[in-house]
C-alpha cells in the first residue's frame, strides 16, 4: 500500500468483497502513508483519501482509507440481554497492566454476530492488549465482551473485473 509519503508493506486484502474498497489503518498507519485518514465506521466512505494498493498482478488506485472507529459486533439478542439498542455507544473499561477506559464504542448489530470488541493496532497497544483480553462494558454493569486487540491494517476488496483476482498483497 503506497500514500503521498510512504508505503505499508504485507496489508492483507479480506473479502467478502463489497461495493466500494475500504482501507483500514491504524491512525500511526495514516501518518507514516501521508494522508489524513478519517476516524469512520466501516462503510461510511464518502470523502476518503486515495491509496495506491500494489499487488503481484498489478496496481489499483482507490478511495476508501479510514481509520475505523473502535466498534463492539452483537447479535441483538446480545443487545436485548445487554439493555443496548443501534446507534447507541458504550463506553468499555480494559483490565489491563495499562488500565483504559475506552469511550464511545459503537454497536454493529448482525443477526450472526459473536460479541466481539474491534480495536485498531494504536488503541490495543496503547491499553497493553496483546492476543484477546476481557473488558467490562461501563452502561452494562457486570456485562462482559471477548476483545479482538490487534485489528491488522486491511483492505476490504471491491469486485473486480471477470478474471481479475482480488489476493492478499
Amino acid at each position: 500500500m503506497v500514500g503521498p509519503r510512504g508505503r505499508l508493506e504485507r496489508v492483507r486484502v479480506l473479502g467478502p468483497c463489497r461495493s466500494r474498497n475500504q482501507i483500514e489503518l491504524s491512525r500511526t498507519e495514516a501518518i507514516r502513508l501521508g494522508i489524513d485518514a478519517p476516524l469512520r465506521l466501516s462503510g461510511h466512505l464518502d470523502g476518503t483519501p486515495e491509496v495506491t494498493l500494489i499487488g503481484p498482478s498489478g496496481s489499483v488506485r482507490t478511495d476508501g482509507a479510514i481509520v475505523a472507529q473502535r466498534h463492539l459486533h452483537l447479535s441483538p439478542s446480545d443487545a436485548a440481554g445487554l439493555g443496548v439498542a443501534p446507534g447507541q455507544e458504550i463506553d468499555l473499561e480494559l483490565d489491563t497492566p495499562r488500565a483504559t477506559v475506552l469511550r464511545h464504542v459503537a454497536l454493529r448489530l448482525a443477526d450472526d454476530a459473536v460479541l466481539e470488541v474491534h480495536l485498531d493496532t494504536d488503541e490495543a497497544n496503547a491499553a497493553g492488549l496483546s492476543g484477546d483480553a476481557e473488558g467490562v462494558l461501563q452502561r452494562c454493569p457486570g456485562c462482559a465482551a471477548r476483545l479482538r486487540a490487534v485489528h491488522p491494517t486491511a483492505a476490504h476488496c471491491a469486485p473486480t473485473a471477470p478474471g481479475v483476482r482480488n489476493d492478499q498483497t
